[in-house]
């Protein structure tokens, strides 16, 4: 248990040394606030990877969930943390976070594997940034989802960086064989682009994980066994 506290410090002295780096580039540095969001929002992801070889129990990750989204709830009341809540439009997105990290390690737990934790995180943190970010580039198609605005180009960029995920995880996993589960690639690219261009105001932290989740529970079981 004391190595798991330990892991439980580092791991909570590193994001806050992220939220840091995020305040100075934000305040000091002039970054636009979408600029600093994103980039803690990506890194956050990729920096939860390491969870599932950090900790063995679950209550250690909801120990540091709930701290940091206590922590993210309170700085938008009180106004602190500006690199990521100074946005205009109203968002949840990096509230729910802290829950998408431990119900992904919930559900790795519960299936005994590891794509349940690393496809929902990889998804949420790199397909949802390029989505916003090729969305401002190129702001074609441009339609409103319960006063949230999204962009055809945007829902492209995703579905296309999550298909190269989703083939990419499916790959590396001795669960799955990419040649036979085309379908389950093909849903998970569906599913996750529909959660994401149709849900706003930062709940598409939550659909695209629970579909993830969803999609990847009904293919659980291998369409051909690797003998």
């Amino acid at each position: 248990m004391k190595a798991q506290l330990i892991n439980m410090l580092s791991a909570a002295g590193a994001f806050i040394v992220l939220f840091a780096m995020a305040e100075v580039m934000y305040h000091r540095l002039k970054f636009k606030v979408e600029s600093t969001r994103k980039l803690v929002h990506g890194i956050t992801g990729l920096m939860t990877l390491s969870f599932p070889i950090l900790f063995t129990s679950h209550w250690v990750v909801l120990g540091l969930s709930t701290s940091f989204m206590a922590i993210l709830i309170l700085s938008q009341r009180l106004g602190y943390l500006q690199s990521i809540n100074a946005v205009a439009r109203k968002t949840k997105g990096a509230q729910l976070f802290p829950i998408v990290v431990y119900t992904s390690f919930l559900s790795f737990q519960s299936h005994g594997d590891l794509m349940f934790y690393y496809l929902p995180i990889l998804l949420l943190s790199i397909c949802d940034p390029i989505a916003a970010l090729v969305g401002k580039r190129f702001p074609k198609g441009k339609f409103e989802i319960n006063g949230h605005q999204k962009t055809l180009a945007g829902s492209f960029a995703f579905a296309i960086s999550a298909l190269v995920i989703s083939a990419s995880a499916i790959m590396m996993s001795h669960q799955y064989l990419l040649i036979h589960n085309i379908t389950l690639l093909v849903a998970i690219g569906v599913g996750v682009t529909l959660s994401e261009a149709l849900v706003g105001k930062g709940y598409d932290n939550v659909s695209i994980p629970l579909s993830t989740f969803a999609i990847l529970s009904v293919f659980h079981q291998p369409l051909i066994h690797v003998v």
